[in-house]
């Protein structure tokens, strides 16, 4: 050490000044090795006085470099690619230190940054490092990046070369690797159309006109669809063509048909509870049972809790058969996804409850229609007291637990110690697909049982009275809506609505005719054809305003919009809106390490 000092002092290597009071001084270090023999034997030890001048930034400390003292033998050519990868490991290193002192001194939380090598031999020198007389000439760099790696303030890992997509710029490549690497750097070439591009008007008149032309002698070859708003487009299926569509809609109507027909198999085990003589026959040991209690919380409240459990299962599932259906909104998912868990609900828990009995029972009333007045007019007055229990279980609980939101507050509880104080809290949105087709389908008891049993509509009042006062404070004060469906929902409401009014309409026929009361089902008959003549016309009245805009509307907002001087910085916010989210950057998650919040500079 100290001939090194002599050796720095006799060639003069530094001078002496005050500290200026703008500047910072950086601090030294010692390197030390050993030179070895070719016999490997130790020849001399070695003792260097290093400066840490990777501390510096260039136009902040320094504007230009230049070497004092320079001996022949620093100058190293790299006669290895092992050399020449490691030696070019220690400036992105540099530049990587740099950044996160800069982000340090900037308050700004992050990770420890990954630099990749595609030779496996440099990771392992950076990790564990060998010292010999072939390395020697690499002791600066290897000091350095050993000691970022050993403060855990940078990671280096190995990646292979077929992921190394810079190659595609600086080495000649196979074809297929060309075309491969060519494909995750997104490069497309202009000549070609592309599977599905936004197109922006500057009017919305422009706009519908061009969305109900047809553009192509082929209907299928071009197709036109209003776009969604920039947080409500489904990526997954935005490029995909008519075939691909159809297809994935194809599927997804049988494998509802197949979870439709599977699920009947729960409800028939359930709807066979409401039957103490049927679970006798299959369980011997109810017979003991002589408690009247016991045995009405069996037939009672006990079928409506298991159905429950079973269609908790239902939203879910319809969502996601409704997310591989070809739709490119969020919204028009929760709107099929709703229309099915709609339907599914009033074919199991109404029908396949009222018709009791075996599967094939079932499918006999749907195929004999004659008979199914009748049947309707005895089993549907049957079933009253399990859905007066349905509603108390099923809509009372419902709305009490939306109320208090238990399942949410409880994931929350429990996926807390995984997530950041930092992160962003996500307002959530009213589950359309889960709460519509409840309400609904509690709308249809009480319009088919209001003169059937009549018992039930205090408990329908009730329902109703509760959710709208929760519901009310719900969407105030916890909802946030996510986009605009511009009242979409209100056809599946509607069309629900006339559906009840038909079936309650059969249901009189039926129980007239089976009561001999000819002049009343007579009278009933004419009931279910004005409904539906009622029905025809809303369709040709009121429907096309929830499709699609009029133009006499367009132009009129048009005219406004001339006048309207925020037009333009709208026009070029569009640009950007619609960004597919693969294109976007990843978002690290912050963690805590002493090492990235402790500063690069020591304190002088």
């Amino acid at each position: 050490m100290q001939s090194e000092y002599d050796a720095l002092i006799k060639n003069g290597t530094w001078t002496l000044v005050d500290l200026p009071s703008h500047k910072m001084a950086i601090g030294c270090k010692w390197v030390f090795g050993l030179k070895q023999n070719p016999y490997g034997f130790v020849n001399k030890y070695k003792a260097r006085l290093v400066a840490k001048g990777f501390h510096q930034r260039l136009g902040h400390d320094y504007n230009e470099t230049f070497s004092p003292v320079i001996k022949p033998t620093t100058k190293v050519v790299a006669r290895s690619s092992t050399k020449a990868e490691y030696r070019s490991l220690a400036p992105p290193s540099v530049e990587v230190a740099w950044i996160q002192t800069l982000l340090f001194e900037l308050q700004v939380r992050h990770t420890a940054p990954v630099v990749f090598c595609d030779n496996m031999i440099t990771v392992a020198l950076a990790h564990h490092p060998v010292l010999h007389s072939r390395t020697k000439h690499m002791e600066l760099e290897l000091f350095f990046v050993r000691e970022k790696v050993m403060e855990k303030s940078l990671q280096v890992i190995h990646v292979p070369a077929i992921d190394q997509y810079v190659d595609i710029l600086t080495k000649s490549l196979s074809p297929s690797n060309f075309t491969i690497f060519k494909d995750k750097l997104r490069v497309v070439d202009k000549t070609l159309e592309a599977r599905a591009v936004f197109v922006f008007f500057k009017s919305r008149f422009g706009a519908a006109s061009a969305f109900h032309l047809q553009l192509s002698v082929n209907p299928t070859h071009w197709i036109t669809e209003l776009a969604p708003e920039p947080r409500d487009v489904y990526w997954p299926f935005f490029s995909e063509s008519f075939t691909r569509r159809w297809i994935s809609k194809l599927v997804v109507v049988l494998v509802c048909t197949t979870f439709t027909v599977v699920f009947l198999i729960p409800v028939v085990i359930v709807q066979g509870l409401t039957n103490l003589n049927q679970l006798e026959i299959l369980f011997p040991f109810l017979t003991s049972i002589t408690i009247k209690f016991v045995s009405q919380i069996v037939t009672g409240y006990l079928p409506s809790l298991i159905l429950q459990l079973f269609l908790k299962l239902v939203p879910p599932a319809m969502e996601f058969l409704s997310s591989i259906q070809g739709y490119i909104s969020h919204s028009d998912i929760e709107m099929s996804a709703s229309r099915k868990v709609l339907w599914f609900t009033v074919w199991h828990v109404f029908f396949a409850t009222v018709l009791s009995g075996s599967i094939l029972s079932m499918l006999n009333a749907v195929l004999d229609p004659k008979s199914i007045p009748g049947k309707l007019a005895v089993a549907v007055p049957a079933q009253a007291s399990f859905f007066i229990t349905y509603v108390v279980t099923q809509g009372w609980t419902s709305v009490s637990s939306e109320l208090f939101r238990v399942i949410p507050f409880i994931f929350s509880w429990i996926t807390r110690p995984f997530t950041s104080q930092d992160d962003e809290f996500e307002v959530p949105s009213t589950p359309y697909h889960k709460d519509i087709p409840r309400v609904l389908f509690f709308g249809l008891l009480g319009i088919t049982y209001f003169f059937l049993a009549p018992l039930i509509l205090p408990f329908l009042l009730a329902y109703f009275c509760l959710a709208y006062i929760i519901f009310r404070n719900q969407f105030i004060n916890v909802y946030a809506p996510k986009y605009d469906t511009a009242g979409k929902f209100w056809p599946i409401i509607h069309n629900s609505m006339i559906f009840s009014l038909v079936l309650m309409h059969i249901i009189a026929v039926g129980i007239f005719a089976l009561k001999k009361l000819s002049l009343a089902s007579t009278l009933t008959m004419p009931l279910p054809v004005l409904t539906l003549l009622f029905n025809e016309y809303c369709r040709k009245r009121f429907l096309p305003i929830f499709a699609a805009y009029s133009a006499e509307s367009l132009i009129k907002k048009d005219r406004q919009d001339q006048n309207d001087a925020t037009m333009t910085q709208f026009y070029e916010n569009l640009v950007n809106a619609y960004k597919d989210p693969a294109l976007l950057p990843i978002q690290h998650s912050p963690y805590n390490n002493d090492s990235i919040r402790s500063p690069l500079i020591s304190q002088a």
